[in-house]
């Protein structure tokens, strides 16, 4: 292959696996807080919908906060 059209694949190979990547991650840490809301209902535990809700958000960060800046 010419030097001149494989920079520009790979650029694009490793944009299109970093977006696979980002999805699946996203995709597992559904399924494993389904089967975590799955199994406390099996065992009987009493989930509110608040309890659900903070399960599936995530944590703040710091980093995130402006605040700290001002």
């Amino acid at each position: 292959m010419d030097e001149g059209i494989v920079v520009p694949v790979v650029m694009f190979i490793s944009v299109a696996a970093v977006f696979v990547a980002l999805f699946w991650f996203r995709y597992k840490a559904r399924v494993q807080l389904q089967e975590t809301v799955r199994t406390a209902m099996d065992k009987g535990v009493d989930l509110s919908v608040d309890m659900i809700n903070r399960l599936g958000a995530p944590k703040p960060s710091k980093a995130k906060d402006l605040r700290l800046g001002v």
